[in-house]
């Protein structure tokens, strides 16, 4: 498993969650909270027979803040069961798809 941390500060962070409206919905489920959001997303990387799958949670401490974690896993199926680094790369491909979406709107993402 993997798990990465950060939090997102200014006027519009309560939006963050819109980052993840253009994956497709097969691959993707939202569950709105109260305060806080669950991204679900999935992912299957034939090669290796692996399929990924991320959790990110966004919880709005405040108006201007919102406190991120995102932990993927996964694993390898067949002879191989071998992940080859899909969970890092998960993780990294949504925090990247969170830093755009920030970096967008004028958002600060501080990294714990």
């Amino acid at each position: 498993m993997e798990r990465v941390e950060f939090t997102v500060r200014g006027e519009d962070a309560s939006t963050l969650p819109r980052a993840f409206h253009d994956i497709d919905e097969e691959n993707r489920e939202l569950y709105d909270g109260n305060g806080f959001v669950v991204a679900v997303t999935e992912n299957h990387y034939r090669m290796e027979l692996t399929e990924v799958q991320a959790t990110t949670v966004m919880e709005l401490i405040n108006e201007t803040t919102c406190k991120v974690t995102i932990i993927a896993g996964g694993g390898g199926s067949g002879l191989t069961a071998n992940t080859s680094g899909r969970e890092s790369e998960e993780a990294r491909k949504i925090r990247q798809r969170l830093e755009t979406f920030c970096e967008d709107r004028n958002l600060t993402v501080e990294r714990v």
